[in-house]
């Protein structure tokens, strides 16, 4: 029986069970069957969130939605709580930076500058016939439908052909702490980060524990349930913030 508000580190050499525990937890693995029996339960007001080892990312629909990917319209935090959670998993390249903020435009329906100014590229003789003209600008305006479109779609691409492994988990781990769940089960998520960023993780998994949330109100704190969790490591020495191996 794990204890709510504590994290969990489940480690082992390679091949000893990790994932397979992981799986088991999240669903994701039978235990029915010759010689096995058992389940894991948890209360059914916890939102249980799996963070595989591999990075996943969701191809056409940008940064901002797959940073809040699988929430609700009134769970999603203010974006700045997001950059907050980004700069501190060190993603502060300018590039991500404004395509989140792109991003955030597109979704909220906020127009930029250029895209608030009238169109200066069309003209109109002053004998002209204005059923053609009609057409004209009908036709002008489907043209310019279709080619933002087809813009915004290549830009919801790019940013992904920008990441570098390091960035694509830091991205996927930022996810988990923007969805802010009670129980977080973690596979391998330090596995292949430099020292640095591997204390930056470490030390948002307790603040997601102790603050009942990363970069959240401490004031409000109490009126959130506890946060719990679990992760893997192969045979790391116990960090100074796991509570139970």
């Amino acid at each position: 029986k794990a204890s709510q508000g504590s994290i969990i580190l489940i480690r082992g050499p390679h091949d000893s069970g990790k994932s397979t525990i992981i799986s088991i937890m999240t669903d994701n693995f039978s235990l029915t069957g010759e010689g096995r029996a058992g389940c894991v339960l948890y209360p059914t007001h916890l939102r249980v969130l799996h963070v595989s080892y591999s990075p996943m990312m969701v191809r056409g629909i940008g940064l901002y939605k797959n940073l809040t990917f699988g929430m609700e319209e009134g769970e999603v935090p203010d974006i700045s709580r997001i950059r907050r959670i980004l700069t501190r998993l060190g993603l502060t390249k300018p590039s991500l930076l404004e395509e989140l903020e792109r991003c955030f435009r597109t979704e909220r329906g906020i127009k930029t500058k250029h895209q608030d100014s009238p169109s200066m590229g069309k003209v109109y003789s002053k004998g002209s016939n204005s059923d053609e003209d009609s057409d004209s600008e009908d036709a002008s305006e489907e043209a310019e439908e279709e080619l933002e479109e087809e813009g915004e779609e290549a830009s919801n691409e790019e940013w992904i052909s920008m990441l570098s492994n390091s960035e694509c988990k830091r991205i996927h781990l930022a996810r988990a702490f923007i969805f802010n769940p009670e129980v977080l089960v973690l596979h391998r998520p330090i596995d292949e980060l430099e020292m640095s960023l591997t204390d930056k993780v470490l030390g948002l998994l307790r603040e997601h524990v102790d603050n009942r949330g990363v970069e959240m109100d401490p004031s409000t704190a109490h009126r959130r349930r506890p946060r719990t969790v679990f992760f893997t490591g192969g045979t790391i020495k116990k960090p100074r913030i796991v509570d139970l191996i």
